[in-house]
């Protein structure tokens, strides 16, 4: 058995932290977007995502978070757990019949809120994400680059090699 190792002090993630800032600067700014982070599990990347929430203006901004689970996720769960916390809205209260009626009422509330102000929504463990989850993550970023709306998730990229479902969608997250 050995002693668990806890660094309090946040060290050697200046140059990151100050990115992710000035993209939510950018973001007020009406040019929002995705950030992606990316590393092996323990390299700290869950660390600067916490110390990056500690630093935003709660005043000047919305903050919620979603995660993806390994195992029995809902459908976009981590997508209606974020929309719970800025608007209150969850799966039941958003009215569609049809995938693209499910996805037009999921980007118009996002842009409801981020109309007021500036959002953040944070999602961790990307690439235990399904297909449909990135999907929509990729037409809200898309339509983010107009909008006070900045996205950040983490995620372990070698988790995702070429045979990965994931794979693909990750592609065109990066573009």
């Amino acid at each position: 058995i050995s002693t668990r190792v806890i660094c309090r002090p946040f060290v050697g993630r200046a140059e990151e932290l100050e990115h992710l800032l000035a993209r939510r600067r950018q973001a007020a700014d009406g040019h929002g977007g995705l950030v992606l982070i990316a590393g092996e599990p323990g390299i700290g990347k869950s660390r600067l995502l916490r110390e990056f929430k500690e630093r935003l203006n709660r005043h000047t901004s919305v903050l919620a978070a979603g995660a993806c689970r390994e195992f029995a996720q809902r459908p976009l769960g981590p997508i209606f757990d974020i929309l719970e916390q800025i608007a209150h809205a969850g799966a039941e209260d958003l009215l569609f019949s049809t995938e693209s009626e499910r996805l037009e009422s999921i980007a118009a509330t996002f842009e409801r809120v981020a109309a007021k102000r500036t959002t953040v929504a944070t999602i961790e463990d990307l690439h235990w994400a399904d297909i449909d989850l990135v999907a929509t993550l990729l037409l809200l970023v898309q339509r983010a680059a107009r909008q006070r709306m900045l996205f950040v998730a983490t995620y372990r990229d070698a988790e995702l090699a070429p045979g990965h479902p994931l794979f693909k969608w990750f592609g065109r997250l990066l573009r």
